[in-house]
Parts: structure tokens; C-alpha cells; sequence
């Protein structure tokens, strides 16, 4: 049996402290007569203190590296490092057993070949773990999404790597959106055990399977049978019941048949996913199937779309929102309005009637919502859907309106065209802002809220658009409480794209950015660094340059590129964005590289690489207006005015302390928990 020392640092702090009053005595006055002991005494704690260090270093190593050894997988990937591993466990114990006679710390030094040993066992356990890594670098390679999580992070999840149970924990860093898979158990095969596996005998097991899956809440309406092809978004799809012996499987295992948002929204993918071999039995790696659902999450989702998109004409208003997923439910709402507002204009003029009756259609559907919100019937993920369901159509209520008062006679005009529109172009979802143009990513993301969009947001919408369709990244730069970061996740919401954010602090390191560029380059997600200029001044430094790269690879087209010494993919979609406040304390003061340069031949510069986004104070009246009115208030307008008045008298008259804040988190928070009464 292996023991841990428990006290260790408590330990080292004792030796230092009796080491400290050693040395202490060596410089008295009157140490002659004592001089060989005290050298005796200083001598042994400093050995004592070197074996200490080498077991603590040995001890932690073998605890972060034995559980992988103790898992199937690891033992028939690494056969090389288990044995090495295994070779070190057993010095270990001998060391441990050894030890254990003699208690006491000051008889460590009895050992005479100690100290060399521990750091014998350390160097091996170091190739061991440099052997851990390039496996878990080798699965990054196959799925890179897993380059969002860190190495103890994935360590732990490859030990139970082929149970969706054990890898849920880590979900939301590989999908954003996602909380848990829903699993089905797949149907055993009576005839591997010597019986015959009836039709009536399978639907019974399947049966049994589905009750104990995650399917649609009950509160949820099942979507119309009658569109071609949506009965395979129905629960339990592609589960063949029958079938001659040779293609029955041979496993129970789970199956993994939808996604469950945070929000517990689901998702029911188009094709089941499998975690092993139908045929063999062999269990598939984890970066095998969870490409696989990445696949089945893009493609589900893009079908589901297209469903929705055709059940706008079929169904009711109020059943079409409770009958489809929010993500299609927002993207169709959109596709449908500027669909609307391109064949007013095709149509000729006069066009003041036909957008008056768009604005009445909305409202009457504004209305609609409403009542659905205030009947008190809703679970909480539909509400949540009905609240962004108004928030965006009083946006496009908004524009719609603008259009008619400024007399636009084509769709052509920039104040149209400014706006971020979609439509549907041939299979695929298109956006559009300006002159730009962006695919739609088909990530899933939920039912997260959504912000209320401004006139500010408009143009960093605009802004932000132009610079990822010319290869560049955005910064949006401004003080606190202006959006800066929430208006970057929001376009990538609108885009159906992955956004991770990296809060970055003074204590980040540059190997972590580096790891989580890599993934960035390899899976086209977007990246959005939070108060970007708050790192150290080497780190800052570091990372633009390894930002250039990306830039210039992006800018020249390439399909790979070299990334710290890697060859590596480069996925086109990706895009990079940074945020600053110039009035915080403390923020490092940009590198050289990233300063804007006008010598020829200096390299590029900041504005080459991020096109600036000034964010201003938002209209908090607008913001909590709408954020009221989709929470079901009727009098929004004349709470939004008391409420945004009320913080902006508590802003001036109160004193200044350094925990008031009377800006947008605040009226955020105050807006969620109104939304709760």
C-alpha cells in the first residue's frame, strides 16, 4: 500500500525554521567550542531537507499520474509508461516500507542513498508524465476542441473516457451550450447469449430505454408529424427494431441521442451516436465520438432549422414557438423578417403601407407572446424563450419603422444594409452586415438570454462584421459597463458560433494562452480576451506575436500554418477579438508589437491587427424598457424611466466608495430579478 504524507509543507516550514536558528548560532560569538556540532546539526537539516523535497516531489507526481494507470485505456495506449510507471511503484513502496521503520524525520538521514534515489524515481516519473502529455497532445490533435481544457482536466476525463456520465462534467468547455447528453441504452442482442431476439421482445427494451432517457420535457409540445423528414427528430430515431442476426449488436452500452442545454432544453440529434463498434464491440476512443457529436450537433441543428423555417406557413404562431428549439426559433424569426422587408422593396412602391403592415404583424405577435408569458402555463425554458423571443421581435418592430419614417425607396440604402440580416441561401444560412457576408456556424447554444440591441450595437456589430470578413479582430475599448464583452458574445450567438472568453489576469501564463490559440486556429471558434491589456508585460508580448501569426495566416489564405513550432491547420471561420479599459489601474502598457507603426518595413501594428470599436455609455432607458416589457410588464416604459433614475441619483448624491457601482450591472441585476417576481 501506498502512504501519503499528509503534513509535508508543514514539515518543510519546521526544517527551515530550526535550519534559521542553526545558522544563527554559527554566527555567535561564542560558538568555538560548539563550532563542529552546530556544522553537524547544519549539515543534517540541509539533507533533510533535500529528501523532503524529493518525496514530495516524487509523491506528487505518482498521485497525479496513478489514477490513469489504474484505468483500461490508459494501460492499452501507454503499455511502454505503464511498465515504467509500474517499475517506479514499486521502488516507491520499498522507499516507503523502508522509511516507515524509522519515524522520525531526523533519522531520515540514515539513508544514506536516499536523496539519490527519490530523485531517480522523480526523473522517471517526469518521462512517464512527458509521455502522458504527447498522448493527451495526440487526442487534442483528434478533437481540438479538447484544447480548452487543461491537462489535469483531461486527465480526468480520459479515465472514464468511454462513459458520457464521466465526461459530461467537462461538456460545457467542448460545447458552450450543452449541459449533459441525453443516452439511450442500446438494445442488446439476445442472440450473442444463445436466444432470439424477437420484434415484440426489442420494443419492449426499447420502451424501457426511452422512459429512462432525456427526452422532450412533457411541457413541451411534440413537433408536427406532418413535415417530411421531422419524425427523424423524433426520440428513439434510427433504433432498428428486428433485424437478421448479423446486424444486431452486441453491446448495451449507451447511445447518445440529444443534447440538454444549460437551460435543460433538448436537442434531439438526427442520428444516434455510437460509442462502440456495432459489429466488434470495441469501445470508441473519446476524440472518435465526440467529433462524431460535434458532427451530429451541426448537422441536427441545421436540419431542425430548416424544419422550423418551413413550419412558419403550417402552424399557429403560438404553437410554432412552443413546437422547436430557441436557437431555430430566433434564426427563423430573422430569416423570415428580412425576407419580408426584401420583397416589400422588390414589390415597388409605394412602400410606407405594406412596412406599416409588417409593423402591425409584429406587434400583434409581440401581443401574442405576451399573453403566453402572462397565462403563467410556461415551464422556465419556455418563458425563457418567449422573453428573447420579444426582444428580438421589438428590435425588428424598431427597424422596421425606421425604414418606413426615413423613406428608403430600395433595400440598397446603408441604413438597411448596416443592420445584421439573414437569409437562407440555397442550404445554407447566410449573414449579412454592410457589404460583408458570414455563414451561419450552427453551434449549438441554448436558450441563453439575449441583449437588447441598441443603436451602439449596431454599429460594433457593423464594425466587428467588417473586420472578420477582412481577416482582422475586433477591440472594442471603452470604461465599464458599456458592453464590451457581452456585445462580443452576442454577435457570436446571432452567428451561431463558439465564443470563448479568456479572462485575463496578471497571473496568467503564456503556455496557457499558447494551448488555447491552438485550439482556437484548429476549431474556428471565436476568442474573445478580456481586458486584454491587464496581463504581464512578457506574457502581452508573447501572445501578440503568436496573435500575428494567426492574423497573417488568415490574411494570406493559408490552410496551415506553423504555430510554436506545429504544423497546424487553420480554420478560416475563426476570429479574435480583445477588449481594453484605459481607465482601470494598473493595465500594462502595450508591447511595441502591438503599437501602431508607421516605419516601413516595422512590422505590423495594433490597428493592423484589430480594427478599434469605441463603446460608449448604451441607452440603460432602452435596455431596461425592452428587458421589462419581454418579462411580461405592461407599464415598461414608466418603470424603466423611475428605475434608470433612480441609480442615477443614488450615482450622484451618494458618496464615493470603491463597492458602489450604479451602472449596467447593476440595472442587469435589478432587471433579472424583476424578471423572477
Amino acid at each position: 500500500d501506498v502512504v501519503t504524507l499528509v503534513n509535508g509543507e508543514d514539515l518543510l516550514r519546521f526544517v527551515d525554521d530550526a535550519q534559521l536558528r542553526v545558522r544563527g548560532l554559527a554566527t555567535s560569538f561564542y560558538v568555538g567550542p560548539h563550532r563542529d556540532s552546530v556544522s553537524a546539526w547544519d549539515e543534517m537539516l540541509g539533507n533533510v531537507r533535500t529528501i523532503l523535497d524529493g518525496w514530495l516531489e516524487v509523491q506528487n507526481r505518482w498521485n497525479h499520474i496513478a489514477p490513469l494507470f489504474g484505468a483500461q485505456a490508459f494501460d492499452e495506449q501507454l503499455p511502454e509508461e505503464g511498465a515504467r510507471f509500474e517499475e517506479v511503484t514499486v521502488e516507491w513502496r520499498a522507499v516507503q516500507a523502508l522509511v516507515r521503520r524509522h519515524c522520525k524525520v531526523s533519522e531520515l538521514t540514515r539513508h544514506t542513498n536516499l536523496a539519490a534515489q527519490l530523485a531517480n524515481m522523480s526523473r522517471k516519473l517526469e518521462g512517464v508524465a512527458r509521455g502522458v502529455m504527447e498522448y493527451l497532445d495526440v487526442k487534442r490533435a483528434g478533437f481540438p476542441r479538447f484544447y480548452f481544457l487543461g491537462n489535469l482536466e483531461m486527465v480526468e476525463m480520459m479515465v472514464g473516457s468511454h462513459d458520457p456520465a464521466a465526461v459530461e462534467a467537462f461538456l460545457p468547455k467542448c460545447f458552450p451550450g450543452v449541459r449533459k447528453v441525453g443516452c439511450v441504452r442500446a438494445l442488446p442482442s439476445r442472440a450473442a447469449n444463445g436466444g432470439s431476439a424477437t420484434a415484440e421482445s426489442m420494443s419492449e427494451a426499447y420502451s424501457e430505454a426511452m422512459s429512462r432517457s432525456a427526452v422532450l420535457p412533457r411541457s413541451t409540445p411534440p413537433p408536427p408529424g406532418g413535415l417530411p423528414g421531422l419524425a427523424a427528430f423524433l426520440p428513439g430515431y434510427g433504433l432498428a427494431v428486428g433485424g437478421d442476426a448479423a446486424t444486431r449488436r452486441v453491446w448495451g452500452g449507451p447511445r447518445i441521442e440529444s443534447l440538454i442545454s444549460n437551460e435543460s432544453e433538448v436537442l434531439p440529434l438526427r442520428t444516434v451516436v455510437e460509442l462502440q463498434d456495432s459489429r466488434t464491440g470495441k469501445k470508441a476512443d473519446v476524440e472518435v465520438w465526440m467529433s462524431e457529436l460535434e458532427r451530429q450537433m451541426r448537422g441536427s441543428l441545421k436540419e431542425m432549422l430548416r424544419f422550423a423555417l418551413e413550419a412558419t406557413s403550417l402552424q399557429p404562431f403560438s404553437a410554432w414557438l412552443l413546437a422547436w428549439p430557441a436557437q431555430c426559433l430566433l434564426a427563423c424569426t430573422s430569416i423570415n423578417w428580412c425576407r419580408d422587408i426584401h420583397d416589400i422593396y422588390q414589390a415597388g412602391a409605394p412602400f410606407s403601407t405594406p412596412l406599416r403592415r409588417l409593423e402591425e404583424l409584429h406587434r400583434s405577435q409581440i401581443h401574442t407572446v405576451v399573453d403566453l408569458l402572462l397565462g403563467g402555463t410556461l415551464s422556465p425554458v419556455q418563458r425563457g424563450i418567449m422573453e428573447n423571443m420579444i426582444l428580438t421581435k421589438v428590435y425588428h418592430n424598431e427597424v422596421t419603422a425606421r425604414l418606413r419614417e426615413r423613406r428608403l425607396d430600395n433595400d440598397s440604402d446603408f441604413e438597411w444594409l448596416k443592420v445584421l440580416r439573414f437569409y437562407l441561401e440555397g442550404p445554407e444560412c447566410i449573414a449579412h452586415c454592410g457589404y460583408t457576408s458570414y455563414p451561419y456556424g450552427y453551434e449549438y447554444l441554448g436558450n441563453s438570454p439575449r441583449l437588447v440591441i441598441t443603436p451602439l450595437t449596431e454599429r460594433a456589430f457593423s464594425s466587428m462584421m467588417a473586420a472578420v470578413h477582412l481577416h482582422y479582430g475586433g477591440a472594442p475599448e471603452g470604461p465599464a459597463g458599456t458592453g464590451k464583452t457581452e456585445t462580443v458574445k452576442e454577435l457570436a450567438k446571432c452567428l451561431g458560433k463558439q465564443c470563448v472568453v479568456f479572462n485575463t489576469t496578471e497571473q496568467l501564463e503564456s503556455g496557457h494562452l499558447t494551448r488555447l490559440l491552438m485550439g482556437i486556429i484548429s476549431t474556428g471558434a471565436w476568442a474573445c480576451f478580456d481586458e486584454f491589456n491587464r496581463m504581464d508585460m512578457e506574457v502581452l508580448s508573447v501572445v501578440a506575436k503568436q496573435i500575428m501569426v494567426i492574423q497573417t495566416a488568415l490574411a494570406a489564405g493559408q490552410r496551415y500554418t506553423v504555430f510554436e513550432g506545429r504544423t497546424m491547420y487553420v480554420n478560416s471561420s475563426l476570429a479574435m477579438f480583445v477588449t481594453m479599459n484605459p481607465m482601470y489601474e494598473h493595465r500594462s502598457v502595450l508591447p511595441s508589437n502591438l503599437k501602431a507603426r508607421r516605419a516601413w518595413g516595422e512590422g505590423l501594428g495594433l490597428r493592423s491587427l484589430f480594427r478599434p470599436v469605441a463603446m460608449m455609455v448604451p441607452d440603460y432607458t432602452m435596455i431596461a424598457e425592452v428587458s421589462l416589457y419581454a418579462a411580461g410588464f405592461q407599464s415598461a416604459q414608466m418603470l424603466a424611466t423611475k428605475l434608470v433614475s433612480c441609480l442615477k441619483i443614488a450615482a450622484d448624491r451618494l458618496s464615493a466608495q470603491q463597492h458602489y457601482d450604479f451602472q449596467m450591472r447593476t440595472l442587469k441585476s435589478v432587471l433579472l430579478i424583476a424578471a423572477q417576481l
